[in-house]
């Protein structure tokens, strides 16, 4: 009797934790949003062609689910896609098809991009596809390889290529970006000659995009430089994409890994020379993809939304709403934490996210930083020996303000104060 009831809570624990993906259609100007798709199941694939529905996968199926109404009808020649491009048109695994299923051009698959969604990219006008393709089946090493859609002639082959975008077409076509190890690749179509060469900054994770005005965009290791426009402050953008009008420009981020934790991605569009609007802040979810509509500039996002948090203690109000205050653990673990915000503080000198741990610190710190750095360790270390040896955990941020404000070292709010009557206490070696 138990088995089966222990089973029966397995299955249902994934379904109950994966129940708040959804798909959101939003305007980043307006901050117009709508859902139509509230499913865990389904991923987003791409827009259609005229803007007013989506392409996504449920499974082994492909559905084209309505923007306005969220209703959804099954294409069943698109079930193996796994890229779709203009006209209806489609890659699958190792085969790029034409609307009615012909084949138009085939390539290899490299062993470590197996499962993984084809690196391709079509013209705006759908008469041109590239795709990264390896040597040969077993081979790591890929190239370039770009087909005309209505023939299946080659049009052009490079090697040394490691990367390209679903944006690498020129407007016209008659060019396009691909990224190699060290260099920014400018090239003719047909032909694949090289037009222009721009280094790279780092040697790895750098992407290049085309909008439909001809502005090209490439994420470099400390920014975006904006070929003739001003360049975007933001440190390793991992995704770049402009919207269908070539007005607004989103790009994903990281946040910085701390002692205490993980990167978190954000997501932003920007408008070049005006301020980023934020899409998705760091916190509010992990998000899984994004896709411009092919004219103007809504914007899906396929997301999972953060679980709401469990509120113990305190509660600040952050850039994603309100957020409880955290309890850091006790003894070499608050120390530890309470050290490292305490030297990045001090370090950056300007008030930046805060991470769990470095919450521990709360308004003392955050009062301190004009101070010398050694004060500031000595006043966190202090707080965190205060929570080891009461053996409780000190919530940041209570009691904090008062001690701040009276010059008096912070105590923990669940411990009484010590009167003179009683024997003072050694304190513990570190």
């Amino acid at each position: 009797m138990l088995r089966p009831f222990l089973l029966a809570v397995a299955r249902l624990a994934p379904t109950a934790a994966q129940a708040s993906a959804e798909i959101r259609v939003l305007d980043p100007v307006t901050g117009a949003a709508s859902v139509p798709v509230r499913d865990a199941d389904q991923q987003l694939l791409g827009w259609t062609d005229d803007g007013t529905a989506l392409w996504v996968r449920d499974g082994r199926r492909v559905l084209r689910v309505s923007v306005a109404a969220g209703s959804a009808t099954r294409e069943p020649r698109l079930d193996d896609a796994e890229a779709i491009g203009p006209g209806g048109q489609w890659a699958g695994d190792s085969e790029i098809h034409a609307a009615d299923g012909r084949t138009i051009a085939r390539y290899d698959v490299s062993p470590l991009e197996a499962g993984e969604p084809p690196r391709i990219a079509w013209s705006h006008d759908g008469a041109r596809v590239t795709v990264l393709s390896a040597k040969g089946r077993l081979d790591t090493a890929l190239r370039m390889l770009v087909f005309d859609t209505a023939t299946g002639a080659l049009l052009g082959r490079r090697d040394g290529i490691e990367d390209l975008s679903p944006q690498a077409f020129a407007p016209d076509g008659s060019a396009l970006l691909v990224v190699t190890r060290k260099d920014v690749l400018r090239l003719a179509v047909p032909g694949a000659s090289l037009l222009e060469r721009r280094p790279l900054t780092s040697l790895y994770g750098q992407i290049a995009v085309w909008s439909a005005s001809g502005t090209i965009a490439i994420a470099q290791h400390h920014g975006i430089d904006v070929v003739g426009g001003p360049r975007i402050g933001v440190d390793d953008a991992e995704i770049i994409a402009y919207s269908g009008d070539g007005t607004l420009l989103a790009y994903r981020y990281s946040t910085e890994r701390t002692a205490c934790s993980y990167p978190q991605s954000g997501l932003d569009a920007v408008a070049l020379g005006q301020p980023p609007h934020v899409v998705l802040a760091p916190g509010d979810g992990e998000l899984r993809r994004f896709a411009w509509a092919p004219g103007g500039h809504s914007l899906a996002v396929d997301l999972e939304p953060a679980p709401a948090p469990k509120h113990v203690g305190s509660a600040t109000r952050g850039r994603s709403g309100w957020r409880p205050t955290m309890r850091c653990p006790p003894a070499r673990g608050t120390a530890r934490c309470a050290l490292s915000s305490c030297e990045r503080h001090t370090r950056s000198g300007t008030a930046r996210r805060a991470s769990p741990c470095s919450l521990a610190c709360d308004a003392t710190t955050r009062r301190s930083w004009r101070a010398s750095r050694q004060p500031q360790i000595r006043r966190c270390a202090r707080r965190s020996r205060t929570s080891s040896t009461n053996g409780s955990t000190l919530p940041a941020g209570r009691g904090s303000a008062r001690s701040a404000s009276s010059g008096a070292e912070p105590t923990s709010a669940a411990s009484p104060r010590r009167t003179p009557a009683s024997p003072p206490r050694s304190p513990r070696r570190r």
